[in-house]
C-alpha cells in the first residue's frame, strides 16, 4: 500500500461493507488513524460519517459484534443526510448565523398557494396547455415538481434566476409561459424566504456541510472517516476533500471498480448512466487517480468482480467484449455465475409469490438472512402480504403509505363523507373499526345495521348526510338509526360548517375534531396511539402549523378529499415492531452498505429499475445543460451502482415479471446484458434457479380439483319442499329450480343494493300503481280526460321520488306518451264491460303426490264483461311480443296460470259462479318509440288448461325427493324473468363454462 494514497480506500462490492469497515477500524488497518488497534478511550474521539441513519445503526451493531467481549466505547457515527445532528451551536440549537430551514409542510403549502394565485391571475380559465385556475390538489402536485426543481438546483449550486436568459422572446409560446410560471421559484419564493428569515432545506444543508468541513479543518488532530458515500452531492464531495487532507482523515468508497480497463474508465466522463460514473466524478474532484485507492480488505479480486465489471461495461467501449470473451477463463466465469439466478415470472403476482417463497425458505436455515431490494413499492407490498399468510411480518424500509393504514382510511373516509357522502362511502365509515360515537362496538354495530337496512339500502335514499332523516321517515321502527344519524350530524358539524373556501389548517383542525368525536367510546381504540395514529396526528398538526407559518392555498370543500388523499398517500408510516429479525425489504437507497446472505433484486424491468431518465416538466435537456444542472442519466448511474453492488453479493436472485397489468414488459438493460454475456460464454443455464420457484407458486395457485364442479343440485326432503307458490315464481321454477330452493326452502331474500336509487322495478311499480288507482276510481265509466287523470295519478306517485332527476327527466315524459296511447285505446277495451278491477288476489289448490299444492296470484287487471266472461291482463313496462310467444309455449306461464285461476273461480270477483275466460293479454306501458302496445294470447282457455297439466307434472316431479333443485343458466328463460339474485350462491362462474342449455 506504499504507492497508494494513505487516506483513500475502497471495499469491493462482494464484501459486507460495514462489517469490513468495523473490522478495519478495530484492527487499525487505516494508517492515518494510527495503524494499530485503538486504545479503549481513543475510539470515542473518532468521527465517522455514513450516508444514512440506517447505515449508522448497522455500523454500531457491526462494531459491537467485532469488539472483544461485545462491549465498546463507540465512536461518533453521524449520517450525512441529517446535518443538523452534527452542526450544533454552543447552545445546542442550529448555528445562529445560519437561518433555520423552512418546514416541509410550510414550503409545500406556500408553493401550492403561489401556484394557485398564479393560475388565477395569469390564466383565469383553463385551456389545453394544462395551466389554468386550479384546485388546491392540482396546485399541490405542481408545487411538488417545483420543490424537486429547487432541490436539484440547490444541490448543484445553480442559480435558477438565469432561467429568464434561456428563453428569448422568439421561442415558442409554451416556453414563454413556462418561464413566466417559473417566476414562482425565481422571484416569489426567494422573497417569501427572506421575509420569513428561512432557508430551503438543501441550501441550509450546503451551508452546514461547509461549516462542518471548516470545523474539521480547525480540529485536525481528531480521526475522521467518511465511508460509503459516492460524493454525488457537491457539498458532500467538498467535505470529503477536507477529510482527505486531514492528517487523521480517511475515505472509504463503496465498490470502486478496479477491474475496468483504463480506456473504459476514462470514457465514464461521457457516460453518466454507468455505475462507476459517480465515483469517477468524485475522484476527479478530489484530484486522485483510481490507481491511488487501496482495497481495504486486501483480497485478490474474485471472478464475480470481473463479471460484474464486464456486465456494466460502458456502451462506448462495448467493442471490447469479443476480446474479453476470447480470453475469458471459462471455469472462472462459471464460478462467477455461481450464486446468481434469474427468475422471469409470468406476471407481477407470480413474481411476488416466488420472492415470498424464497424469503420463507431462507427462514428455515438457522441464522440465514434474506432481503428484497426493489424500487417497486407495489411489489414490496405484494411480497409483504404474501409473507404474512405464513405469519412472517417483514419490515419495509420505505414504510407503509399512511393512506393504506386503518387510521389513514378512517380519516380519508371522514374527508369524503363531509362533502360527498354517497351510500358506499358512508357505510364504509360507519363500519370502520374506529367508529364508536359514544357507544360500545356492539351497540354501534346494531345501530349501523338498522340504518343500513332502513335507509342506505332503500331506493329512496338520495345520498348525503341530510338525506338520512328523510329516508328513515319511511321506516316503521328505526329509533336506534335516528339517534345514530343525530350523533353523526353533530360529530360532522366542524367540517360541514366549512361551506366556503378555507385554509388547510382549518380543515385539519375540523377533521381532527370530527375524528375524535366519531372515535369516542368506552371500548374505542386509541386513535393517535399507534405508529399510524402518531403519523396522522403529526400530519394534521403540520398542516395547521404550515398554514399559519406562511400563505396557504384556498381549498373549496369539494376539493378537500382529493387534497387530503394526496397528502396521506405521500406520507409513510415507519414501524418495525414485531418484524422478523432475519428478513428485510429495502429500497435501493436503504440497501446501500447493507448485507444479507440472500439478496433478491426484484422488479428488474425498464421503467422500474432503472426508471426512465426524464428532464422534468419544466426544462428541456438543452436548458438544463445551459443552467449547469446534471443530466437526467445521472440518476440512472446511481441506480446502476445500487444494482452492481447487489449483483456482486455471494447469493443474488434477480426477478422480473414478463407482464405488468397484462402488458408485456421490457427487461432491465442490466438483466439483458447479464443474460447476453452468460449466453456468449456458453453459461446461460447457470442463471436458471436451482429451485423450481415458479412451479411451486403455480402449485399454490392451482386450487381447482381435477374434475370441474357441476351445478349444485340439492335434494331436500319432501317435508321441506314448498307447498305454496305464486304464479311468478313458477316461471323461476321452470327456468332455474335452484332459485326456488334458495327462496322458498332456504328462505333467502337478496339484500337491496346500496342506494341504487329507483330502477326499472320501481318504475314498473309506479305504472302498476297508477293504473290500479285509475281502475279503482273509474271502474265502469271513463272520465272525459283519460290521459290527464292517469297522468295526475302517476305524477303524485313520482313526486315521492322527486330527489332523483332521472324520474322527472325520463320516467314522466315516457309515462305521458303512454297515457295518451292509453286514452286512445282504453274506450275500446271498456266496451261491453260491467267494470274493470285491479290487483285482484286469487288462489287455486291442486292435488299432488306430496299433498295439496296452493297456487297464488295477484292479477294486474281483470275486466268483467256484461255476458259474465272475464279478461285477464298483465301490465308490462317493455316489449310484450316476446313475452306473448313465450306464454303460448308455456315457457312463461304466469298469465295462462292466472287464466286457470279465473276459470275455476279462484279470484275474488263479484260473481256467483266461475266465469268463462274471454281473453288473456298483455298491455305494454313502455312509453318509448311505441308508446304502448297490446297483445292477446290465442285460445286462452286451452292455454289455461295446458298450463294446469304442465304445472301438475312439475309439482309431481319435485314431490319426488330424488329430484334435485338444480342450478341452471338458460338464456331463453332468463330473459323473461330478469337477473338471477342467487347466481353467486350457486357459484355459477365456476361451472357455467362447460354447461349448455
Amino acid at each position: 500500500m506504499d504507492d497508494k494514497h494513505p487516506a483513500l480506500f475502497t471495499i469491493p462490492p462482494e464484501r459486507p461493507f460495514l462489517a469490513d469497515l468495523a473490522r478495519a477500524i478495530l484492527n487499525g488497518d487505516l494508517p492515518r488513524l494510527g495503524g494499530r488497534p485503538p486504545a479503549p478511550l481513543e475510539l470515542a474521539d473518532t468521527t465517522i460519517y455514513l450516508p444514512t441513519r440506517r447505515a449508522c445503526s448497522a455500523l454500531r451493531d457491526a462494531l459491537l459484534a467485532e469488539a472483544p467481549g461485545g462491549a465498546l466505547l463507540l465512536p461518533q457515527i453521524r449520517p450525512l443526510g441529517a446535518v443538523d445532528e452534527f452542526a450544533p451551536a454552543e447552545d445546542g440549537d442550529a448555528p445562529a448565523d445560519i437561518p433555520p430551514a423552512v418546514p416541509d409542510m410550510e414550503r409545500w403549502l406556500t408553493l401550492a398557494a403561489l401556484v394557485q394565485r398564479w393560475s388565477r391571475a395569469i390564466e383565469p380559465s383553463a385551456d389545453e396547455s394544462g395551466f389554468g385556475a386550479m384546485s388546491a390538489a392540482a396546485a399541490g402536485e405542481l408545487a411538488l415538481e417545483l420543490m424537486a426543481l429547487l432541490d436539484t438546483a440547490q444541490v448543484e449550486g445553480v442559480d435558477l434566476a438565469r432561467i429568464d436568459d434561456l428563453v428569448p422572446e422568439e421561442m415558442a409560446e409554451h416556453w414563454q409561459r413556462t418561464s413566466r410560471f417559473l417566476s414562482i421559484v425565481t422571484r416569489q419564493w426567494p422573497a417569501h424566504l427572506r421575509e420569513r428569515g428561512l432557508l430551503d432545506p438543501v441550501a441550509r444543508r450546503n451551508l452546514l456541510l461547509a461549516r462542518e468541513a471548516k470545523r474539521l479543518a480547525e480540529n485536525a488532530d481528531k480521526p475522521v472517516i467518511v465511508a460509503g458515500s459516492t460524493g454525488s452531492v457537491p457539498a458532500t464531495a467538498a467535505l470529503m476533500k477536507t477529510v482527505m487532507d486531514l492528517p487523521a482523515g480517511a475515505i472509504v468508497l463503496p465498490g470502486l471498480d478496479q477491474a475496468l480497463d483504463t480506456e473504459s474508465w476514462t470514457a465514464l466522463d461521457q457516460c453518466p448512466e454507468h455505475p462507476q460514473a459517480g465515483l469517477k466524478r468524485l475522484l476527479n474532484e478530489l484530484g486522485i487517480g483510481r490507481e491511488d485507492v487501496a482495497e481495504l480488505t486486501g483480497d485478490a479480486g474474485p471472478p464475480r468482480r470481473v463479471l460484474v465489471s464486464e456486465v456494466m461495461r460502458p456502451a462506448e467501449t462495448a467493442e471490447k467484449w469479443p476480446d474479453f470473451l476470447a480470453g475469458a477463463d471459462h471455469a472462472a466465469m462459471a464460478d462467477a455465475l455461481e450464486g446468481i439466478s434469474l427468475l422471469e415470472a409470468p406476471d407481477q403476482r407470480h413474481e411476488a409469490e416466488a420472492i415470498a417463497l424464497m424469503m420463507r425458505e431462507t427462514v428455515e436455515t438457522p441464522d440465514k438472512t434474506a432481503a428484497l431490494v426493489t424500487p417497486d413499492r407495489t411489489l414490496a407490498r405484494r411480497v409483504r402480504t404474501a409473507l404474512q399468510t405464513w405469519g412472517l411480518d417483514v419490515a419495509d424500509s420505505a414504510g407503509e403509505p399512511l393512506s393504506a393504514t386503518s387510521t389513514g382510511r378512517f380519516m380519508e373516509l371522514i374527508a369524503r363523507v363531509a362533502v360527498e357522502p354517497d351510500a358506499v362511502t358512508l357505510l364504509a365509515l360507519l363500519k370502520h373499526p374506529c367508529l364508536r360515537l359514544g357507544w360500545s362496538a356492539e351497540e354501534v354495530r346494531g345501530r349501523v345495521a338498522e340504518l343500513e337496512v332502513n335507509a342506505l339500502r332503500q331506493p329512496w335514499f338520495a345520498g348525503g348526510l341530510d338525506g338520512l332523516h328523510p329516508a328513515l321517515e319511511r321506516a316503521d321502527e328505526a329509533e336506534g338509526a335516528v339517534e345514530l344519524v343525530n350523533r353523526l350530524e353533530a360529530a360532522f358539524a366542524p367540517l360541514t360548517a366549512l361551506t366556503g373556501p378555507a385554509a388547510p389548517g382549518d380543515y385539519a383542525q375540523a377533521q381532527r375534531a370530527v375524528a375524535e368525536s366519531l372515535a369516542a367510546g368506552a371500548d374505542a381504540p386509541a386513535l393517535w396511539a399507534d405508529a399510524a395514529g402518531e403519523t396522522m396526528a403529526d400530519l394534521l398538526d403540520s398542516l395547521a402549523r404550515g398554514a399559519s407559518g406562511g400563505i396557504a392555498p384556498e381549498i373549496a370543500p369539494a376539493d378537500y378529499p382529493s387534497f387530503f388523499a394526496g397528502l396521506a398517500r405521500r406520507k409513510a408510516v415507519q414501524t418495525e415492531t414485531g418484524a422478523h429479525p432475519r428478513l428485510r425489504i429495502w429500497g435501493p437507497l436503504e440497501a446501500r452498505l447493507q448485507h444479507a446472505d440472500r439478496l433478491i433484486l426484484g422488479g428488474l424491468n425498464e421503467g422500474i429499475w432503472p426508471r426512465a431518465a426524464q428532464a422534468g416538466p419544466w426544462l428541456n435537456r438543452q436548458m438544463r445543460v445551459a443552467l449547469g444542472l446534471p443530466e437526467p442519466e445521472r440518476q440512472t448511474g446511481l441506480s446502476a451502482h445500487d444494482f452492481a453492488q447487489g449483483l456482486a453479493a455471494p447469493e443474488v436472485m434477480l426477478t422480473r415479471a414478463l407482464k405488468a397489468d397484462g402488458t408485456p414488459t421490457v427487461p432491465s438493460r442490466w438483466v439483458s446484458r447479464l443474460r447476453l454475456l452468460a449466453d456468449a460464454l456458453g453459461l446461460g443455464d447457470k442463471l436458471t434457479p436451482a429451485q423450481p420457484w415458479l412451479d411451486w407458486v403455480a402449485a399454490r395457485f392451482a386450487a381447482a380439483p381435477e374434475t370441474p364442479p357441476g351445478p349444485p343440485a340439492p335434494r331436500p326432503p319432501l317435508k321441506a319442499r314448498p307447498r305454496q307458490m305464486s304464479v311468478s315464481d313458477v316461471e323461476r321454477w321452470i327456468a332455474n329450480p335452484y332459485a326456488v330452493y334458495a327462496k322458498h326452502i332456504l328462505a333467502l331474500e337478496p339484500m337491496p343494493g346500496l342506494a341504487e336509487g329507483p330502477d326499472d322495478r320501481h318504475r314498473g311499480q309506479i305504472i302498476h300503481a297508477a293504473l290500479g288507482r285509475f281502475a279503482e276510481r273509474f271502474p265502469a265509466e271513463l272520465p272525459d280526460d283519460i290521459a290527464g287523470e292517469l297522468m295526475a295519478m302517476a305524477d303524485a306517485l313520482m313526486a315521492e321520488w322527486g330527489a332523483f332527476a332521472h324520474v322527472r327527466a325520463f320516467w314522466q315524459p315516457r309515462f305521458a306518451r303512454f297515457a295518451h296511447w292509453f286514452a286512445d285505446t282504453e274506450p275500446a277495451r271498456r266496451a261491453g264491460l260491467r267494470r274493470s278491477l285491479s290487483e285482484v288476489p286469487g288462489r287455486l289448490t291442486l292435488a299432488a303426490p306430496g299433498g295439496g299444492f296452493e297456487l297464488t296470484a295477484r292479477a294486474d287487471r281483470i275486466d268483467l264483461r256484461e255476458d259474465g266472461a272475464v279478461a285477464v291482463y298483465d301490465y308490462k313496462t317493455g316489449s310484450v311480443e316476446a313475452r306473448r310467444r313465450a306464454a303460448e309455449r308455456l315457457q312463461s306461464p304466469q298469465l295462462p296460470l292466472e287464466g286457470l285461476i279465473a276459470l275455476v273461480g279462484g279470484f275474488e270477483l263479484p260473481v256467483n259462479a266461475p266465469p268463462a275466460l274471454a281473453g288473456l293479454g298483455y298491455i305494454s306501458a313502455s312509453g318509448g318509440r311505441e308508446a304502448g302496445d297490446e297483445k292477446a294470447l290465442n285460445d286462452p282457455q286451452a292455454l289455461a288448461e295446458g298450463a294446469r297439466d304442465k304445472l301438475a307434472a312439475l309439482i309431481a316431479r319435485f314431490d319426488d325427493p330424488a329430484t334435485p333443485y338444480t342450478a341452471m343458466q338458460r338464456p331463453a328463460f332468463k330473459a323473461l324473468w330478469g337477473y338471477d339474485p342467487y347466481a353467486h350462491l350457486a357459484r355459477v362462474a365456476e361451472w357455467r363454462g362447460g354447461e349448455g342449455e
